[in-house]
């Protein structure tokens, strides 16, 4: 028995180090790629290094220098008024790297890599740089065909924000949803709780709940969304025997990570159950995606959490 353990031990350190070793390949030969100033295939092998399960250190190490492979060739000559949208969407695709696994983190911070933290700090900075620049080249185009306040702009502008104002309005129904403190939250995600309230009086079998945290800067941010749909209930209550966590990372715009509950259908399609958006991916927002299923799927219908 001892030596049916040992050799199970055996084999899994070598497979680790087999695959620390094949990523730590890739990780040179895009050290190597940057120092050239390939950036493009810096930014492949940084990529390809990070496929592999691989120790904290050496993965913050390789998401700093992928995200500096994307950053480095943008620089302010570089950038043109032609190029500048598809600049900014790379600097986020930057900035959403190094937030991942908590490298860094996204509205605080307290991520795990210091150097991480600071070049995610700076990517925010140069993004609102471009943003602003951006907002002065839309202004001086419009100046120069001489239409700085057409009545549809006007009117494209009132609709806006009257939408805005709408949704902010709904949101303070949420606080029967949602933690305490959605009153200091920012006006973005007022907004974001006011859509949910809408979603919800239009159909009222639609539910969801969400929770507020504190950084340590002493903002209050939803920290996790949790939603789930009248037919999603009737799939986990017809097929909920065994359900699957799927959970994606930095996909979006706003850089929240997704947990999806999937269940497989009596056609051997895989089905999404419910869904949640979390800043990161710690126990509470899985605690809050079940027990709003719990609350939602009949009692008497069994689950069994399958991860």
């Amino acid at each position: 028995m001892l030596y049916v353990i040992c050799l199970v031990l055996f084999v899994v350190l070598f497979v680790r180090y087999k695959i620390y070793k094949q990523a730590k390949i890739y990780y040179n030969k895009g050290v190597n790629f940057y120092k050239d100033e390939d950036y493009y295939f810096a930014e492949k092998y940084f990529s390809y290094s990070l496929l592999y399960k691989i120790p904290k250190r050496l993965e913050c190490k390789s998401r700093i220098n992928y995200a500096l492979s994307i950053t480095t060739p943008i620089t302010k000559e570089s950038v043109t008024p032609e190029n500048i949208d598809e600049s900014i969407e790379r600097l986020e695709e930057a900035r959403s790297i190094l937030v991942q696994h908590d490298c860094a983190h996204m509205y605080d911070s307290d991520g795990h890599s210091r150097k991480a933290q600071t070049l995610k700090e700076e990517i925010d900075e140069y993004i609102e740089y471009l943003k602003s620049e951006k907002e002065k080249l839309e202004k001086e185009k419009k100046a120069e065909n001489g239409d700085n306040s057409s009545d549809e702009d006007e009117k494209n502008e009132e609709e806006k924000k009257k939408e805005e104002a709408k949704l902010i309005n709904a949101y303070v129904n949420a606080s029967t949803s949602c933690s305490n403190g959605i009153d200091q939250l920012s006006k973005e995600d007022k907004a974001i709780l006011g859509l949910l309230e809408v979603l919800k009086n239009e159909d009222p079998h639609f539910n969801y709940k969400c929770e507020v945290s504190d950084t340590k800067e002493g903002k209050s941010i939803l920290s996790c969304i949790s939603c789930i749909w009248p037919d999603q209930v009737e799939l986990i209550s017809m097929y909920g025997d065994v359900i699957f966590i799927d959970s994606t990372f930095g996909v979006n715009k706003r850089d929240y990570n997704a947990i999806n509950l999937v269940i497989i259908d009596n056609h051997l399609k895989t089905r999404l159950a419910a869904t949640a958006f979390v800043r990161n991916e710690f126990e509470d927002g899985y605690i809050t995606l079940l027990n709003l299923v719990k609350e939602s799927v009949p009692k008497q219908k069994r689950l069994i959490m399958c991860l």
